[in-house]
């Protein structure tokens, strides 16, 4: 499959997985809120004082959260949901 492992450990599946969740929340507060909560010099990076940067840095923290979850949730579901219908 595209972007996926074949030979994952369970370890690093369920921490992509957890991981873009997490990211996921980072991003739905940040869009909520306008602030991102990601430490700048300046205090945290807002959508008012960084503009680009603020859209910038959402972006990529959405792509990356969605390509964890894939692999992370593609993973889970082959070792415990498609080895268990194969059975």
């Amino acid at each position: 499959m595209l972007f996926i492992k074949e030979n994952e450990t369970t370890l690093t599946i369920w921490w992509k997985f957890i991981v873009s969740i997490v990211f996921f929340v980072l991003i739905v507060v940040a869009a909520l809120t306008g602030t991102l909560y990601i430490p700048s010099k300046s205090g945290f990076i807002t959508a008012e004082s960084q503009p680009i940067s603020f859209i910038g840095f959402v972006i990529f923290i959405f792509l990356l959260s969605a390509l964890s979850f894939w692999q992370g949730g593609y993973g889970i579901y082959q070792k415990y949901v498609a080895k268990q219908n194969c059975s």
